[in-house]
């Protein structure tokens, strides 16, 4: 039996590791859900939202993603992110956002910025952008914090950004340059 304060989740141990069948709650999300376990490793799964409604799923988490690849996200950044006509301007923007149960693009909130309004241009390209494909916790859509770095070049205009960085992995990573 394991529970937090948002899930609540009970099943049987095998040597320190789940096994078989286990069920639980999503307290704050209302549903439950019903998933097989083998020698401690996630084999497949089903939600039942309130309204009786089944999601099977093959993985318990699934990180939101652009509707067309990350790489089209990353051009319709560099293609639309105004840089500020101030000579010698250079350095990292950093913002994060949500990515919401229907996809949308919202709670946008600067982390760090270089002044001359490059955090609220971030913002604005931001609002611009299509929705997502939202991402998923045991089957059901689920809101997603995302985190995006923009580097800024002295005449340079181009967006890169090689990977994307999500809320868990800044929580995890302490060594963080920013």
């Amino acid at each position: 039996e394991e529970s937090d304060e948002i899930i609540y989740e009970k099943g049987p141990v095998k040597l320190g590791k789940k096994e078989g069948v286990w069920e639980g709650k999503n307290l704050k999300e209302n549903y439950s859900f019903s998933e097989i376990y083998n020698e401690g490793k996630f084999i497949s799964g089903i939600s039942t939202d309130k309204e009786n409604n089944k999601y099977p799923y093959k993985v318990l988490m699934e990180k939101a993603t652009h509707k067309n690849g990350m790489a089209d996200f990353y051009r319709f950044i560099g293609k639309n992110y105004r840089r500020p006509s101030v000579r010698g301007l250079q350095g990292k923007v950093y913002i994060t956002f949500i990515v919401d149960t229907d996809g949308s693009l919202g709670d946008f909130k600067i982390l760090k910025d270089i002044g001359h309004g490059t955090g609220e241009e971030a913002i604005r390209v931001l609002k611009k952008a299509e929705n997502w494909i939202p991402g998923k916790m045991r089957g059901i859509s689920a809101k997603t914090s995302y985190s995006l770095p923009i580097k800024i070049s002295a005449g340079n205009k181009t967006y890169k950004n090689p990977k994307p960085v999500y809320e868990s992995e800044i929580i995890r990573n302490p060594n963080s340059p920013w």
